[in-house]
């Protein structure tokens, strides 16, 4: 069910990663919210309906990795703020006044003064120094390696078509324990970015069948249309990991 967002601004207060493979279905989930111009909304116990998306959403957080956010990410604007801590009298007094009757006017002037003259609704996010540092800690273990061994086309990037058992072999060698979802968790990474990669196709190896992914530099589109044994031959042996 997501009827949550019929509303207007959706708020995501003191937003944590905790496990990177709930950060990125967090990430994931809320991308429609974000960028489409069609809802398809759930209510429960009702029929889906389709609405237009007015949604806004605000997250809040005290933690630098507080999502899971690509190299390359378009849609969150990322602003930090290094003030101390609001002392507890003044944070009463602002509070009290702000559920007061004066509040919900002052904080609508303050808004409607700000100037949106060169504001571009449909831009790419802002690539700040703060969402740099966001996009860093955000990293996990499984992200950061398997994107350097792509990066110098080494380990299961050698070659042109690549397994995830490669990736999860590749990554068991250097002492990362994936754990029960370590396959969902190598999809999501090589799927993002910088890899994009997109499966290609299928190929037996010894009693079972792989799925054979490539990344976007390695041109999908064209590795798709090779029949099973030109996969095969490209995909190499496979009697361990690729180090």
């Amino acid at each position: 069910f997501n009827d949550y967002s019929l509303v207007q601004v959706l708020t995501l207060p003191e937003l944590h990663m905790g496990d990177p493979g709930s950060a990125r279905k967090l990430s994931d989930s809320l991308k429609p919210l974000i960028t489409d111009d069609l809802l398809h909304v759930n209510p429960k116990g009702r029929k889906g309906y389709q609405q237009p998306n007015v949604a806004t959403v605000l997250a809040t957080s005290n933690h630098p990795d507080a999502a899971y956010l690509d190299s390359d990410d378009r849609r969150w604007d990322i602003y930090e703020t290094r003030a101390s801590g609001m002392p507890d009298e003044l944070g009463k007094r602002l509070y009290a006044f702000l559920k007061g009757p004066r509040g919900p006017g002052v904080l609508y002037g303050l808004f409607m003064a700000v100037d949106l003259s060169t504001y571009h609704a449909h831009a790419h996010a802002p690539h700040s120094s703060s969402k740099e540092r966001a996009i860093e800690a955000g990293q996990d273990e499984v992200r950061v390696e398997l994107s350097e061994a792509y990066r110098l086309r080494q380990g299961p990037f050698a070659r042109a078509v690549f397994t995830q058992q490669e990736c999860l072999e590749y990554l068991q060698a250097l002492g990362i324990d994936t754990g029960r979802h370590g396959g969902t968790w190598v999809t999501h990474v090589v799927r993002g970015a910088p890899i994009r990669a997109e499966p290609v196709g299928r190929t037996r190896v010894g009693r079972q069948y792989l799925r054979l992914w490539a990344a976007r530099r390695d041109d999908p589109e064209k590795l798709k249309r090779l029949s099973e044994g030109e996969l095969r031959k490209l995909l190499g042996p496979q009697d361990g990991p690729v180090l």
